[in-house]
């Protein structure tokens, strides 16, 4: 917290200076989110429940372009997506895979912005645009495969590594502003 606290709290002046001064901080404390959660926790309630498909993930940290890290690093969410926004569109509307695929993507990001908008207590749609922003360079990707894998996983990383701490500093700033007392400390 004393890495990225005072980062999200207050402006150095440079945006570019404080989405970098984050940037390792916030993958590591995401890295270890998604291990904890993931891995241990999914798996011990697994275990608990006697649940025998445990694949929760694959080797997303592989990905050679921006749509097989969405399809790799949360299964549970993507078979969701899959079998009832990707499908259902195809038969119920009788649309392309391309459309149900942008379809699927963009009830995904209208989902990843309420989650945001509920926990900042806000409306800030910055989640929405930032996964949207992925489809054209998810679309050079697929028209474009001769880049070679090595690069897409570099854009997989760089994803990851930037959009972070981009998406952190816009959403906490903005609530810092309204919740100024949250993360002081009160004598008791």
């Amino acid at each position: 917290s004393q890495l990225l606290l005072p980062v999200l709290m207050h402006s150095s002046g440079s945006f570019v200076f404080d989405v970098m001064k984050i940037a390792i901080p916030s993958i590591l404390l995401w890295l270890i989110g998604f291990y904890g959660f993931f891995h241990c926790g999914l798996n011990a309630w697994a275990e608990l429940i006697r649940f025998a498909d445990r694949q929760f993930y694959s080797d997303w940290w592989n990905a050679s372009s921006l749509d097989s890290f969405w399809n790799k690093w949360n299964i549970l969410v993507h078979e969701w997506c899959l079998r009832h926004i990707f499908v259902e569109s195809q038969a119920a509307y009788q649309v392309s895979k391309a459309n149900a695929a942008l379809a699927t993507f963009l009830i995904s990001a209208i989902l990843h912005e309420y989650i945001f908008a509920v926990a900042f207590r806000s409306l800030r749609p910055a989640m929405f645009t930032g996964m949207l922003l992925q489809v054209p360079f998810i679309y050079f990707f697929r028209k474009n495969k001769n880049l070679g894998k090595r690069l897409g996983n570099i854009l997989v990383w760089v994803n990851l590594i930037l959009g972070h701490p981009l998406i952190e500093i816009l959403y906490f700033r903005k609530y810092f502003e309204s919740n100024r007392e949250f993360f002081k400390c009160r004598n008791l």
